[in-house]
Order: C-alpha cells, then sequence, then structure tokens
C-alpha cells in the first residue's frame, strides 16, 4: 500500500543505450481513438514489434509521453486506488497509477510484470526523521525482457518538449539494479534484483559509499528463486507474506504490517462466509479477528487514521459475529443432544 507517492526531478546519467528514437515516435503518433480502450491501446503500441524489449519501451514510451504527474491527488489525505479508465481518461496520475498502468498493458501485451513498491531517497531526506522510513513512499515496476528482470519507473522518467515533438528519456528505464538502488530502495529485499541486497542503513549512506559496497559483488542469496516461489502463492498469502517481509527488513514500517494483518482477517472472513456448516463459519471468523486484533497495534504506530479505524470496525464486527455464532451453534448441539435422548 503506498501512503504517498514523490515527485522527482530527474538527473542525467551518462548510460550506453540503444537508441529508441523509432519506437518513440511511434509510440508518440498513436492516435488519440485507442486511449478509449487499454487493450486497443496496448495491441496498437506493440502490434509493429517482435522482441519483449521494443514492446515494453513501446508502452514504456507511451506513458511517459502522454502522462502528467498528478500534484492535486497527492495532496490529498486518503489517495483511492488507481482506476484505469480514470487515468486514461484523465491523463493524470502518481506513482501508484504509473505503475499500475504499465503492469496492466504489460499484462495484455504477454509480458511479465511486477509492480514493486518501497522507498525513495530523496523523499526520505527531505521529510522529518521520525518520519522518515515509516511508510513505502513510492512505487515502480520490474519486467522481465529474455529471462532477466529489470527495473524500471516511468514516474521518475525524464521527458523534454521540443519543436519536432516529445524527447523521452531512459535514465530509468531497464536501468542496471546497482545504479536503480541508488535512490529506489524496494520494501521486500529481493526486488532489489542484486545478488546480495543492501541494508535500510546502507541505502542511507551516500550514494559513493553504496557504490563502493556494491563493487564486492558477493552473493547471497537468488533473487530469481525468491521471485518465482512468491510468485506460486494465491494472491492473499503472497501479499501477506510480502508484508511480513517489509517489516523483517524495516521494522519501522508499521503501516506494511498493519495493512498485511488488516488483509489477510478479510481474506480468512471471506473464506469463512463460503462455508455451509456453523463451525467452519466460527472457526473462521476467530481466525480474521485475531488478525484484525493484530493489526491494531502496528496500524496505531503507523498514525495512518483511515486504516486504524477500518481496523477497529473489523474488530469489533467480528467480535458480534462470533458471538452470534456461538449462539448459533449451541443451539444447533443443543438440538443434536436432545434428538439422541429421543
Amino acid at each position: 500500500m503506498l501512503a504517498w507517492c514523490f515527485a522527482h526531478e530527474s538527473k542525467a546519467q551518462s548510460i550506453d543505450r540503444i537508441i529508441y528514437y523509432d519506437i518513440d515516435e511511434y509510440a508518440a503518433a498513436t492516435p488519440d481513438s485507442h486511449r478509449k480502450s487499454i487493450i486497443s491501446l496496448t495491441n496498437y503500441l506493440v502490434k509493429p514489434y517482435a522482441s519483449d524489449h521494443e514492446k515494453a519501451r513501446s508502452i514504456y514510451a507511451w506513458i511517459v509521453k502522454n502522462l502528467s504527474y498528478d500534484h492535486a491527488l497527492a495532496k490529498r489525505k486518503n489517495i483511492p486506488s488507481p482506476s484505469i479508465k480514470h487515468i486514461l481518461r484523465t491523463r493524470k496520475a502518481i506513482c501508484s497509477g504509473y505503475s499500475a498502468l504499465f503492469k496492466a498493458m504489460c499484462d495484455i501485451a504477454g509480458l511479465e510484470c511486477e509492480i514493486v513498491i518501497g522507498y525513495s531517497r530523496e523523499y526520505n531526506e527531505k521529510v522529518k526523521r521520525r518520519k522518515s522510513f515509516t511508510w513505502s513512499d513510492h512505487g515502480w515496476n520490474a519486467v522481465k525482457i529474455d529471462s532477466v528482470w529489470y527495473p524500471l519507473d516511468a514516474t521518475w522518467e525524464r521527458k523534454e518538449k521540443r519543436q519536432k515533438g516529445t524527447t523521452i528519456g531512459y535514465n530509468y528505464f531497464l536501468t542496471d539494479p546497482k545504479e536503480f538502488i541508488l535512490d529506489h530502495l524496494p520494501a521486500v529485499p529481493y526486488w532489489q534484483l542484486l545478488s546480495c541486497p543492501i541494508s535500510l542503513k546502507e541505502f542511507k549512506k551516500p550514494e559513493e559509499e553504496i557504490k563502493v559496497l556494491l563493487k564486492k559483488d558477493t552473493f547471497c542469496q537468488s533473487f530469481n528463486d525468491s521471485i518465482s516461489a512468491d510468485s506460486k502463492l494465491s494472491d492473499a498469502h503472497r501479499n501477506y507474506k510480502m508484508a511480513t517481509d517489509a517489516f523483517r527488513f524495516n521494522d519501522r514500517n508499521h503501516l506494511a504490517m498493519g495493512l498485511g494483518y488488516l488483509n489477510h482477517g478479510t481474506y480468512f472472513l471471506n473464506l469463512s462466509n463460503s462455508y455451509t456448516f456453523i463451525e467452519a463459519k466460527l472457526s473462521g471468523t476467530v481466525l480474521a479477528h485475531s488478525y484484525y486484533a493484530s493489526s491494531l497495534s502496528h496500524l496505531r504506530k503507523s498514525k495512518k487514521k483511515k486504516h486504524l479505524a477500518k481496523s477497529k470496525k473489523y474488530i469489533a464486527s467480528t467480535k458480534a459475529r462470533i458471538k452470534k455464532l456461538e449462539a448459533l451453534q449451541k443451539k444447533s448441539n443443543q438440538k443434536s443432544n436432545l434428538a439422541v435422548t429421543k
């Protein structure tokens, strides 16, 4: 869950890359008629290209050129989940919208892509110390090209208006993970896409010190194995695991853990509603209640009133439901005992 998104002034980097001019020009000339449907838009953008690399670039170029950062939305206390239709209509979004749109278009194009949330160096260096690194303030993507995962960030990408059109940068497109980590720290360590992830303490160091650290090139884990293993989990269990991983990595991120408990509680409550027998419904509700109760202390520490209020509401409702189901179970047991005595 993203609590906030930071607008960033892209910094120049001298990176040798292939020239994307033709792809960018094609994406820039996309007729507005395709914008009404994400399927039509995506199919148009990827139609001329055979490689996943070119398809990803075409989608990326269209998003960077056509979307503007929604500063008004970013200032709101309660930010709604991004609506793809709304983004395509208004051409405005914050980082959660940029990353959601890129993933949605990649899904249609058959590209393997994920949304990654985490911390931006620039934002956390500007906020008060007590508020820094207390929630995931930014979101971006990771995309798999030719069996290799790469990070990218359309929100922060540079675009310059010129007489002959708009030039799209490539500072944050399929960036070397060792460069990307200098200002993007994923909440879940394996999304650093490094053989040996750096710690939060190391991320807080000056960029030059991090570069020296990364030159050691030691091996700690296979992030590909971790990504593959988590992809096999159900959405509910994967999201809960990522919340616990995020809190284990940074125990100041109580929002991640609180929402992890809250959402997992709702998963078990919905599951209990699908059961027929009272005993099963009761067991599921008790489990949901325990997760809601666990979310409370974390959400208090996160100081996010909206989520805290939701946690308290769910705790009260499941408590009342448990009491009702226990009464029904007792009544059912009495009937069964009566039938046996007869």
